[in-house]
C-alpha cells in the first residue's frame, strides 16, 4: 500500500507541474498589440508597442519561413536578420529605440523571402 501511495503522490506531483507549471514572470504582462495576416505576399506591418520589452511572434506558417525585421522608419534598420522562424516561434527585443512619431509607439516591416502558401501570420506582443 505505501507503494501505492508514492506513486499516486507521484503521479500527483507531475499531472500538477504539467498544469501549473511556473511562468518566467513576464508571461503574464504580455499584451497582444496588432496583428498581420499576410496572404501571397511577403510584407507584413505592424505598430502599437510603446517601449520596453516586445516580442514578434510567427502563427500559423505552413513550414515555417524565413523572416526578416525592421524598423518602419525611413532608414529601415535591421532589427533582426533573415532566419528561419517555425510555428509560434518568437523573437523578443528591446523596443524603446524604435519608438517614434506622433503616436508615440513604434512601427515594424515584417519580411518573408518568398511568397507563402496560404496565409502566415504575425503578432506583435508589448
Amino acid at each position: 500500500m505505501e507503494k501505492f501511495r508514492k506513486g499516486l503522490f507521484a503521479s500527483a506531483v507531475l499531472v500538477g507541474s504539467l498544469f501549473f507549471s511556473p511562468t518566467d514572470g513576464e508571461a503574464a504582462d504580455w499584451k497582444l498589440v496588432d496583428t498581420s495576416i499576410i496572404g501571397n505576399g511577403t510584407v507584413g506591418y505592424l505598430n502599437g508597442a510603446k517601449g520596453g520589452k516586445a516580442k514578434i511572434c510567427l502563427k500559423e506558417a505552413f513550414g515555417g519561413a524565413n523572416v526578416t525585421v525592421y524598423d518602419d522608419g525611413s532608414s529601415r534598420s535591421v532589427i533582426k536578420a533573415t532566419s528561419f522562424w517555425g510555428n509560434n516561434s518568437c523573437y523578443t527585443f528591446n523596443v524603446d529605440p524604435y519608438v517614434d512619431g506622433a503616436d508615440n509607439d513604434a512601427e515594424f516591416v515584417v519580411t518573408t523571402t518568398r511568397n507563402i502558401v496560404g496565409n502566415i501570420i504575425f503578432e506583435l506582443w508589448d
